[in-house]
């Protein structure tokens, strides 16, 4: 599996381009604070290219309510949460992470912060798999 921190793309625009960047079918962790956004522009690209819309943070119910028919959806409420979910339903798709993560269960500093704490749960759950794999 694949994962990409796109933690950069902080509105619908951003979020926009880069699931345009996808040729294939993905995953997209969706949600943070909301700044007043039209989430409903993300109902094409997202029934065309997403299996699983996971949304986190205080903007994920207006999100799910803005894109509701287009995708399956699931809030999972924390990035670290829907990191998990993300690892388990998309074998072997690719999981991308965007736009603005959740300030919910870790304080972002910056979007480097925040794709830097998207990277490290990656890294945890590849170590975790690899040890489960070995011991098989």
């Amino acid at each position: 599996m694949r994962y990409y921190n796109d933690s950069k793309a902080t509105n619908v625009d951003a979020t926009l381009k880069a699931l345009d960047a996808f040729s294939g079918r993905i995953l997209v962790i969706l949600g943070g604070k909301d700044k007043g956004s039209d989430y409903s522009e993300l109902q094409k690209p997202l029934r065309e290219k997403a299996i699983l819309a996971l949304l986190v943070g205080a903007a994920a119910e207006k999100i799910g309510k803005q894109i509701a028919g287009n995708v399956a959806v699931e809030h999972a409420g924390t990035i670290e949460r829907a990191v998990e979910i993300a690892s388990h339903a998309a074998q072997p798709a690719t999981s991308s992470c965007s736009p603005r993560l959740p300030r919910a269960s870790t304080s972002f500093r910056n979007f480097e912060h925040r794709g830097h704490v998207f990277k490290e749960l990656v890294r945890q759950l590849e170590h975790h798999s690899a040890n489960a794999a070995s011991k098989r």
